[in-house]
């Protein structure tokens, strides 16, 4: 177990107390219980916990001390790495570790802001082809391959909010409320639209140069379409693979969608700008695909 710590030094007694809190005789009993429940959770995604590095620093806009924590792991299995390696399966696996190991490390030190990562890595020499223990765990604990998936779920915007799914005040709300509309996209477990960035990047090129027509393959909820309409751009359309989708547009904006894969897409017109809302996995495979294309019909 490895550590480093910084403190501010001690102006006061508030101070003095914390620093001798930093330094209590407690702490390594604390961190080796973290740890011991750390080599437990992670070896359901096949990687042996070594050790952990952690660090405690002032938080510039916060009340006190937070706790920076990463564990040193290692794994046999190729999927973390090299020509099997599956970033989905790797970021979904870890953020469920990191979901349970946070309450004990909560407990351990409780009203602290707590950040956690990893450093993972192959052990050489002794790489397994064997079955990996993340593609088991990842689909029973609900994993969904989004290039391959393409279910998604209309939610409103007020149950949303309710059911803590996100927060009040938050972008997604902020842009429903801009443009008038309280529906949201829902993919893979995730809100995926309307994407703040796209509407910020619409937003922004306007206000640089004259858009008349735009094209937005991977639609959501179509908001960029309302966005477009009120900085004055008539011709305005959308392409997108699910079913669902393109009925809910087609409701809003007849005749101006067209259900197709992104990657099979064949722009035949020119277009002032072109904005891609696909899965990031599937971006390589369309930029190879599609790049040209765009390249060559959109300014």
């Amino acid at each position: 177990m490895h550590h480093q710590e910084h403190t501010p030094s001690p102006q006061s007694s508030k101070d003095e107390s914390a620093l001798r809190s930093l330094q209590s005789p407690g702490r390594a009993i604390q961190f080796q219980h973290i740890l011991e429940e750390a080599k437990k959770e992670f070896l359901k995604i096949g990687v042996e916990i070594d050790g952990l590095h952690y660090r405690f620093a002032r938080e510039q806009k916060g009340p006190g001390d937070g706790l920076f924590l990463a564990f040193d792991g290692r794994t046999q299995h190729q999927n973390f790495y090299g020509t099997d390696y599956s970033n989905q399966l790797r970021s979904f696996g870890l953020r469920f570790i990191y979901q349970q190991l946070f309450d004990t490390v909560q407990q351990e030190f409780p009203d602290t802001p707590i950040w956690l990562d990893s450093v993972i890595s192959l052990d050489q020499g002794s790489a397994t082809t064997s079955p990996s223990p993340l593609t088991s765990f990842s689909n029973r604990y609900g994993f969904v391959d989004v290039t391959v998936d393409n279910s998604v779920e209309y939610i409103r915007l007020q149950d949303a909010i309710s059911a803590g799914e996100i927060e009040h005040g938050s972008c997604l709300e902020e842009y429903c409320t801009r443009y008038g509309d309280d529906m949201l996209l829902k993919h893979g477990g995730h809100y995926i639209s309307p994407d703040p960035i796209t509407l910020e990047m619409l937003e922004a090129i306007t206000r640089t140069r004259t858009i008349n027509s735009a094209l937005e393959i991977g639609s959501g909820v179509g908001l960029s379409g309302k966005a477009a309409e009120g900085l004055g751009i008539r011709d305005y359309r959308f392409v997108d693979l699910n079913s669902d989708v393109v009925a809910y547009l087609e409701q809003q904006y007849p005749g101006r969608v067209t259900q197709q894969n992104a990657l099979d897409f064949e722009l035949d017109r020119d277009v002032d700008l072109v904005q891609v809302g696909i899965p990031y996995e599937l971006m390589p495979e369309f930029l190879q695909r599609q790049g040209n294309r765009l390249a060559q019909h959109c300014d």
